[in-house]
């Protein structure tokens, strides 16, 4: 059996190779985009991004780390975090479609109402994909995450730029957000068994108590990296919030990636033995 030494430069190892795939196609479909999009198309998806960066933070509730932080979670523990994650998921979803056109009002104008309320798709996948992943994490089967993340990017990919050339402007963005993540998705429930629908008051209690200090924390983080989309449209332009975010965006994306790489080994080894002192 692998000791804990092995299992973490072993992650760390598939991790990085996944990383470095993932990270070359995301330079290559973002310098295809830059090519055919505007700047102000940018400006639209750059204020979209952070509006659902926040609102996917409220959705995911900390429940797919509540699946890897339990030493020993039972079907019955992981059935509660996946039902409350369609619950919530369908919830923030709901209301994101309902107010989107005030939303985007709020923060650049009407253009965004269609966009938003196509990517409120992506609130209610996002919890399941949170779920799935962390079955997966809880495996240590970072190969299998990153393999399903990777071509359905690549699928999504496709789709966008094929948009992008003919013209879509920031729906080619949208759509490939939206296909990413509903590829994902299914791909997860082709490859592991997820949990039938069903609900425990006292594992849910658990859940909320772990993951409310945690989703707090994480808002509170979203919210303080989106200022500068939530707002420089309006203090600005839209173009303005394009012709920044093309830089600030990617060099972000590339960054975050590599912080990653230790949080997602780490997590799901440290909590594996996290009572062993």
């Amino acid at each position: 059996m692998a000791n804990n030494s092995d299992k973490f430069f072993k992650g760390i190892s598939i991790q990085s190779l996944v990383t470095i795939g993932f990270g070359i196609l995301e330079i290559v479909v973002f310098s295809i985009m830059s090519r055919l999009l505007s700047k102000a198309d940018f400006g639209y998806f750059a204020a979209i991004t952070g509006i659902m960066a926040i609102l996917l933070s409220v959705s995911e509730a900390g429940l797919g780390s509540a699946v890897i932080q339990k030493k020993d979670a039972s079907q019955r523990f992981v059935s509660t975090a996946f039902t409350l994650s369609c619950i919530v998921g369908f919830i923030v979803s709901s209301l994101l479609f309902v107010f989107a056109p005030y939303l985007a009002e709020l923060i650049v104008d009407s253009t965004l109402t269609t966009p938003l309320r196509v990517m409120s798709v992506n609130i209610f996948l996002y919890g399941i994909i949170s779920v799935g992943n962390g079955i997966l994490y809880r495996e240590l089967n970072f190969k299998t995450i990153g393999l399903i993340n990777i071509v359905s990017y690549l699928i999504a990919s496709i789709v966008g730029v094929i948009m992008a050339y003919n013209h879509c402007g920031v729906y080619s963005v949208v759509v490939l957000s939206v296909i990413h993540s509903l590829l994902n998705a299914i791909f997860l429930f082709v490859k592991i068994q997820f949990p039938k629908p069903g609900f425990n008051r006292e594992d849910a209690k658990n859940i909320v108590f772990y993951g409310g200090w945690l989703t707090a924390g994480v808002i509170l983080n979203n919210i303080s990296n989106q200022v500068d989309r939530l707002f420089l449209s309006k203090w600005l332009s839209v173009q303005a919030l394009g012709s920044y975010n093309r830089p600030s965006g990617f060099v972000s994306s590339i960054s975050t990636k590599i912080n990653s790489i230790f949080d997602s080994v780490l997590f799901p080894i440290l909590s594996d033995f996290q009572n062993d002192k």
